[in-house]
């Protein structure tokens, strides 16, 4: 059986949004960042017992336009 891990979700200063995982069951020893998109803008807010985030990306079949996204995660 085997422990969650952690996840760490950040704009890195090359532009892309980035993930980055961590083995509780190793020490939480890093185990390398992955791209997941290019992005202009990502920010987290806290609202009350909620967390926000707002994301603004680069579309990859036209990337002239971008898409906004916006999720509640909470519990």
């Amino acid at each position: 059986m085997r422990a969650p891990h952690k996840i760490r979700i950040f704009l890195d200063t090359d532009g892309w949004i980035k993930m980055e995982q961590y083995d509780s069951c190793n020490n939480f020893e890093s185990e390398g960042e992955k791209k997941i998109a290019k992005a202009n803008s990502f920010k987290v807010y806290a609202e009350g017992k909620t967390i926000k985030v707002s994301a603004t990306f680069v579309s990859q079949s036209q990337p002239a336009q971008t898409l906004s996204i916006e999720r509640y995660f909470g519990r």
